[in-house]
């Protein structure tokens, strides 16, 4: 059995930023729904991430957030450009003939309430001492 959800791990996001939302609609303009059969949206983010190699990498993220148990609609309370987070992010591979690609989605998005994880960059060199903190004279 082919495995369809793929969770995605998050704390190789170093910042991602809200751009929008939009209601997903199907062919007949009725809004698209959910597991949960509530209406879903469409969420794009800016996504800063460090890949296998240590660097960083920029890429569009557009999310399928279904609307909330309480009626917030995704996204709301967000402005352009403002740091989110994902709750549940998950990675679904799709095929349909010759083409093939890769959707995401996610439980919500909230403002972030953790630091991401550190990138080679951020680190001393491999065998290399720490610098001390300078000093000022007299101390």
């Amino acid at each position: 059995m082919a495995l369809k959800n793929i969770p995605v791990d998050t704390r190789v996001i170093r910042v991602a930023q809200y751009i929008g939302a939009e209601a997903r609609l199907d062919d007949e303009g009725d809004p698209r729904t959910g597991r949960n059969g509530r209406p879903t949206y469409r969420v794009g983010t800016t996504v800063v991430m460090t890949d296998a190699n240590g660097a960083l990498v920029a890429e569009t993220l557009d999310v399928t957030v279904e609307v909330g148990e309480d009626g917030v609609i995704p996204g709301s309370g967000f402005n352009l450009l403002d740091p989110v987070e994902f709750v549940g992010l998950v990675a679904r591979p799709w095929s349909m003939g010759d083409r093939s690609g890769v959707t995401f989605s996610c439980a919500g998005i909230r403002p972030p309430t953790s630091k991401p994880l550190a990138t080679t960059a951020d680190a001393a060199p491999s065998g290399a001492a720490a610098k001390p903190a300078p000093t000022r004279p007299g101390q």
